[in-house]
């Protein structure tokens, strides 16, 4: 009697570690696919800063000036 719980145990094992390689092998499908996905949506945001940059073709007033100097001990 013994002998076929053992059995069954390792079969259920087996089917376990099947289990997990097809989830491996789905998550590494995902990764592939978040990361093309990415790229498609980088480019449209790029695309979208693009379009926007030629409707406002007036440049933005951008104040740049000397940073302050720090007084220390030399």
């Amino acid at each position: 009697m013994l002998a076929r719980f053992v059995q069954l145990d390792l079969q259920d094992v087996g089917v376990r570690a099947q289990l997990k390689r097809v989830e491996l092998e789905r998550g590494r499908q995902d990764t592939d696919l978040r990361g093309r996905l990415r790229k498609m949506l980088a480019a449209e945001v790029g695309a979208k800063a693009a379009i926007h940059a030629c409707i406002h073709r007036q440049p933005l007033g951008v104040h740049v000036r000397a940073r302050a100097q720090r007084g220390g001990l030399d």
